[in-house]
């Protein structure tokens, strides 16, 4: 990592982004995953859920 960071949490955030692949495929391997789900709704009748 060549670039100078303003501040230190720039830098940990770089340093993470760096690896993001790396995250993921352990993540996978290691079983340390959930799948999310968050309904879209709609904005003119927020009681229905989209439909995309």
């Amino acid at each position: 990592m060549d670039q100078n960071f303003s501040d230190p949490l720039s830098a940990a955030v770089a340093k993470r982004d760096a690896n993001v692949l790396e995250t993921v495929r352990d993540a996978l391997k290691y079983g340390r995953t959930a799948l999310a789900f968050q309904p879209v709704i709609q904005a003119g009748a927020p009681q229905n859920i989209g439909v995309l």
